[in-house]
């Protein structure tokens, strides 16, 4: 009986997406890949331009707000201007050809990828050279535990060349409808923020259970400035859209993640 139940539960979910699809078929809804030629071809091509737009107000704020001689904001703003100018190059060639198969191949932003995310792993994870305590740089933690599971030593730096590759593949996905990369990117920079905060609280990360983590406040202050870039420039990236982040938008999101 609960077989059959569950067939008919399938079946009946499986018609309502047959039927859903046909209805907005039929009013000319078409599942395809934004055209740079049209999108900017409009006669204003600035709306390709929300992520240099972005980048720019991101590191002004930073400039500005933070301790930028200190490891963390050292770190974030590295990732930010290496992956930022890597979705600009990638930007400007689709532009270019005014066609938006015409950017950096796969290969060569999956090899660019991997070469600063090991650069990175190798810093976060080296005593004298990492921003965080060394008895914590390795340590992996999960959602709900207090404690680490187990350290995984060097083995860290393809932990971190995974995380960082498969985080920014999958925003730069995302990005292909109004305002759907920007939203999920600002709440989930939110929660880090929230999460830096209190680990840089002494009073607050021993009462939560939550590493101590000196300096990580400036984390903090950084996802803020993403988290109020994001609000700000959602809206004028909701549909209708009157600016795009692209490439360069896209792969700031996922660094600072």
């Amino acid at each position: 009986g609960d077989h059959r139940d569950l067939h008919l539960s399938l079946r009946r979910q499986r018609q309502m997406c047959i039927r859903d699809r046909l209805y907005f078929y039929r009013l000319g809804h078409r599942d395809m890949p934004r055209n740079y030629l049209n999108f900017s071809s409009a006669g204003n091509p600035s709306k390709t331009y929300g992520g240099p737009l972005l980048v720019a107000a991101i590191l002004l704020s930073i400039v500005l707000w933070c301790k930028v001689h200190t490891g963390f904001v050292l770190l974030c703003l590295g990732g930010l201007l290496f992956f930022a100018g890597l979705g600009w190059i990638d930007d400007s060639l689709k532009v270019r050809h005014r066609d938006s198969d015409h950017g950096l191949s796969e290969v060569a932003k999956l090899a660019l990828q991997g070469a600063y995310c090991t650069a990175f792993g190798i810093v976060y994870v080296t005593a004298d050279l990492t921003p965080l305590p060394p008895d914590l740089a390795t340590q992996l933690y999960v959602p709900f535990l207090k404690f680490p599971l187990f350290d995984l030593s060097l083995f860290y730096v393809l932990f971190i060349v995974f995380t960082i590759t498969a985080i920014s593949n999958s925003v730069n996905i995302a990005d292909g409808v109004d305002g759907l990369a920007v939203v999920p990117t600002a709440f989930v920079i939110a929660v880090f923020g929230v999460f830096a905060y209190i680990s840089s609280h002494a009073r607050f990360a021993e009462f939560l259970i939550f590493p101590f983590m000196p300096g990580v406040g400036e984390v903090a202050i950084i996802c803020s400035i993403v988290f109020g870039s994001c609000l700000g420039f959602l809206w004028f990236n909701s549909y209708p859209a009157n600016v795009i982040m692209g490439d360069t938008g896209s792969m700031l999101s996922l660094i600072h993640i």
